[in-house]
This record gives C-alpha cells, sequence and structure tokens, in this order.
C-alpha cells in the first residue's frame, strides 16, 4: 500500500498490539518516517491507503439503494444502484425468465467473463461482480451486478453529432485499437461475443468495453458454427444479413469473422455519425465499389490507414476478412506506418 504521512495534531502513533511495527510496516520503514516526523514539532499518525472494496461474492439485495431506473431489455429492466459498505454507485440488471435453463445459462456465461478477466486481467470487459436467483411461482427473477459506464457508444456518438464534433483520426484509431485486442485476445479464449453494436460498449473513464454477453459462446473449434441467425440488423455480417432476407432458420459461417464485419459498421457509423455510408455499402457486393463509397464518405477527413483497416473488416466474401487475432496483426502493421 502507498504509505502517507498526515498532519493531525490530536493522534499519536502506537504500535500495533504484539508487533514492532506501525500499521504492520517494517521496523527499518519506521526507522525511516521517525527521521522525517522529527524534524517537525507537531505529532503526526502514519496512514495506509485502503484500497475499495468491491461487491464480490454473493449478491446481497439489500445492501444496495435503487437510484434510478437507467435502461430496459427484453426480458427485464436496468438500474443505477449505490452499495452501502463504499457508497460507489452500481448496474443492477434485474430480469424475468419462465424457464430455469436461460438463468443457467446466463450463471454459465458470467463464470466463462469472470475466467476470462481472472486469467487474462483485462481491462477491456465490463465487470459482473455477482449475481442472484430468486424463484418466484413459476417465474425465475434474475439480478446481475455490473461496473458502472459514463455511457454507451452510441450515446456519444449522438452527442457528437449534436454538436457536429466529429471523432478524430487519432480518437477512432485508439478505440477501434482497444476494442480489437480485447476481442482478439477473446478470441484466443474460444469467446465470441456475436452482437456487436455501439449500444453494447460501454464507456468508463476513456476505456471503451465490451458489454451485454446474452449471445455470448463458448466455442469449440475455429469459430465456424451453424445457429440460428443471432445480432442487430444493422450491423451484421453479409452472410447473416442476406440468410435474413431470405428468412433462412440456420446459417453456416465463423462466428469471429462476423463480429469483425460488424465492428467495422461501428467504426464506420461513429466517423460518419450517420448510416448513410453503412446503408449504401448494404446494398453493394464489389469490393471496388465499396471502397470508393468508403473514400466518398470518409476521404475527406480520414487518411487511407483508417480507411485500409475499416476496407479489411468489411469484406463481402467471409475467407477475405480476417478473425480478430488476424486483425490485430493487421492493425499492429498499419499503426507503424507513418
Amino acid at each position: 500500500s502507498i504509505i502517507k504521512v498526515v498532519r493531525e495534531n490530536n493522534y499519536k502513533m502506537k504500535p500495533l498490539n504484539n508487533s514492532n511495527s506501525f500499521y504492520g510496516m517494517s521496523q527499518h520503514n519506521n526507522l525511516n518516517i521517525m527521521a522525517k516526523i522529527n524534524e517537525y514539532s507537531k505529532t503526526y499518525r502514519i496512514k495506509t491507503e485502503i484500497k475499495t472494496i468491491e461487491p464480490n461474492g454473493k449478491l446481497n439485495l439489500s445492501e444496495f439503494t435503487k437510484i434510478s431506473q437507467i435502461g430496459k431489455g427484453s426480458f427485464g429492466k436496468i438500474f443505477a444502484v449505490k452499495w452501502a459498505k463504499n457508497d460507489k454507485i452500481y448496474v443492477l440488471k434485474k430480469e424475468i425468465f419462465n424457464d430455469i435453463e436461460f438463468v443457467e445459462k446466463r450463471k454459465k456465461i458470467v463464470n466463462s467473463i469472470d475466467n476470462f478477466l481472472e486469467k487474462t486481467n483485462n481491462k477491456g470487459v465490463i465487470q459482473i461482480y455477482s449475481s442472484l436467483c430468486k424463484k418466484a411461482k413459476q417465474e425465475y427473477i434474475y439480478y446481475e451486478l455490473m461496473e458502472l459506464g459514463e455511457m454507451d457508444w452510441e450515446k456519444e456518438i449522438n452527442l457528437r453529432r449534436e454538436k457536429n464534433l466529429y471523432y478524430t483520426e487519432n480518437e477512432l484509431i485508439n478505440i477501434s485499437s482497444q476494442l480489437i485486442k480485447t476481442l482478439s485476445l477473446m478470441q484466443k479464449y474460444h469467446i465470441t461475443h456475436r452482437d456487436i453494436k455501439p449500444q453494447n460498449i460501454l464507456i468508463v473513464n476513456g476505456e471503451y468495453k465490451l458489454c451485454d454477453f446474452g449471445e455470448i459462446r463458448i466455442m469449440e473449434r475455429e469459430g465456424i458454427v451453424v445457429q440460428r441467425i443471432r445480432g442487430s440488423e444493422l450491423y451484421m455480417s453479409p452472410i447473416l444479413f442476406y440468410g435474413l432476407r431470405a428468412n433462412m432458420i440456420q446459417v453456416k459461417h465463423n462466428t469471429y469473422k462476423s463480429d469483425v464485419f460488424s465492428l467495422g459498421m461501428c467504426i464506420i457509423y461513429a466517423a460518419t455519425m450517420y448510416f448513410n455510408c453503412t446503408d449504401e455499402i448494404r446494398e453493394i457486393t464489389d469490393m471496388k465499389i465499396i471502397y470508393n463509397v468508403l473514400n466518398k464518405y470518409l476521404g475527406e477527413r480520414y487518411s487511407n490507414k483508417l480507411i485500409s483497416l475499416i476496407f479489411i473488416m468489411i469484406q463481402i466474401e467471409e475467407e477475405l476478412r480476417p478473425d480478430f487475432i488476424k486483425l490485430e496483426e493487421n492493425l499492429n502493421t498499419l499503426l507503424s506506418k507513418s
């Protein structure tokens, strides 16, 4: 812990019981600090900075005070709450399910995220601190306590649009780098998100973090799956988007590469702050024409370095589109260029 010397006239230094150290510090440190303190005429005490505790473990709802409702989803509501033990504000998600299988699935997701965070110490994923399930008649009420974000990326883009304040190239590259590195690390641990969109990216102290893991999946192979079409239509990869249009029930695709496309569409939306470019790209299957469209919307404001990164991410053919591990290598190459 960090040692602080704090001037307080009404306190005297006392050793801990059965100890020769002050507040657990070594005798050598005590002598050094005493030498400093003796230079002054007043009495001082030594304080150690206390680490902020977090509400890990079993969720105890009685320890939290509801502040306000901040969101609403398909299965429930999201609240801002304050924890009595440290006065910090958190997010509490309350969902209602009719089937215990949904609850068990959500618990597995939480365990997977916890395991990922513990092994990697990654800061690009919203922390889920604890959860709780209660049975009420024929329903299951499921709670999750999570890290609070200032706002999601969608809201930030909307605020910038209102002020006509475009992202600089460095800002977009920084945001893209954060997300790509996190998703690349998730891929190395065989975790795929499957619903990348600005609403599912929260901003915490300038960091852009992934959240809403309702569609998350733990993969066994190279990311190739046959699955029901999932995700948000605006950001879907071509194979999912055209499958949806064709009323297909299942589609075989690479989930990592589909998420790469989705993130590319997010970056385009952030760069333009409107859907003109993404809507136009949707109707084109020729990559040469898509490159011209990107230049039309982005060329005046951004360099070929950023446009090339986006172009790589939104390749129509899945075989030509990189997954996140390969994309991170491409990103490092692009950033190393002047």
